[in-house]
């Protein structure tokens, strides 16, 4: 279902770029942080919260935008350390497992600023390329044994939609709530490792940041 609703908006996003061409032009180049909350369907990765960063360059009346996101999460369980289906000799007992998966995601995209405003708050679209990441590093905490397991890297699109407001504190500062869906793919390759996220097809982050205007 995500999926559908990142081609639909995609597809309306780009219908936007061509309609509202002579909207408020953008001037002044943004570099941004942001905590993100990132909410997956994978039971590894979860909904762990990370940070991100962003610069956004204006070109006419839009902006392109280069962001970097990373986050990840601690999950401890207990089992046996494997990285699939094999099975361990019977002296292997189950024993504290401690996991830490993470997330890093480089996206690139274009933004129709202040597509509308109203006292003094911007709703702001956009839309864009990925290129994302997920990893895993688990220690056994009794026998000290580590595994890392890396899924293949995932490519997709994106569409955005936040809301923003400039010169808070009459500063040179934007202060943004942005929401992204995320629809990402990757190859699948026929193994008897453990691949805890190759079912991942969506992802949704939510952040709010602050970005200095130059």
């Amino acid at each position: 279902m995500e999926k559908g609703i990142v081609t639909a908006a995609t597809k309306v996003f780009f219908i936007l770029i061509i309609m509202f061409s002579t909207s408020v032009e953008t001037k002044a180049q943004e570099i941004g942080i942001a905590p993100v909350k990132i909410f997956t369907d994978s039971y590894e990765m979860g909904n762990p919260v990370g940070i991100g960063f962003y610069y956004m360059q204006p070109i006419g009346h839009f902006g392109l935008r280069f962001e970097y996101v990373y986050a990840g999460r601690t999950r401890n369980y207990t089992g046996q350390l494997s990285c699939g289906f094999m099975v361990y000799p019977p002296e292997y007992e189950d024993e504290n497992i401690k996991s830490e998966p993470s997330y890093s995601s480089a996206a690139i995209g274009l933004y129709l600023n202040k597509f509308v405003s109203l006292a003094g708050i911007d709703l702001n679209v956009g839309a864009g390329v990925s290129f994302d990441k997920f990893e895993c590093k688990r220690t056994a905490t009794v026998t000290g044994r580590q595994l890392t397991i890396t899924s293949d890297k995932k490519h997709g699109y994106y569409f955005a939609v936040s809301l923003s407001g400039d010169n808070i504190f009459k500063l040179p500062l934007k202060a943004e709530l942005q929401f992204r869906l995320k629809d990402v793919e990757g190859t699948v390759d026929a193994t008897d490792i453990e691949q805890p996220f190759v079912d991942i097809e969506a992802v949704k982050e939510i952040s709010l940041g602050i970005a200095y205007m130059l």
